[in-house]
């Protein structure tokens, strides 16, 4: 708060909340570190303490965020899955690209490769 000649004025200039932005930060080492162990390791030889090591947070950090070992696991696991879903969808519109003798000369030619070959 600022002091004026008529009392306290409160600074009405929007603030980010700090808080947000770390747990945010906390949230995305703690499933980055779980990506690598569980990778590594599985789920069962991955300890809290190392998940919670690693990423240099604290066990109640952890659950503070996913609750347990098996929700840090899952948001993981979400977060592959999402990331399959979205590597297949690319990979689909593009076959359907290449497939297509119309986009092919396009791309070819935009490219500087060229006509497109004889299908």
């Amino acid at each position: 708060m600022r002091h004026t000649a008529t009392g306290p004025k409160k600074n009405t200039a929007p603030r980010s909340d700090g808080r947000k932005v770390n747990a945010t930060a906390t949230q995305a080492v703690l499933r980055a570190v779980g990506h690598k162990l569980f990778g590594q390791l599985g789920y069962e030889g991955t300890s809290l303490g190392a998940i919670c090591s690693e990423a240099g947070v604290t066990t109640g950090a952890l659950y503070h965020h996913f609750g347990d070992k098996k929700g840090l696991f899952a948001a993981v696991a979400e977060e592959l899955d999402a990331g399959l879903v979205a590597l297949t969808a690319t990979a689909r519109a593009r076959w359907r690209m290449a497939d297509d003798p119309g986009i092919c000369v396009k791309v070819r030619l935009c490219s500087g490769q060229g006509a497109a070959p004889n299908h």
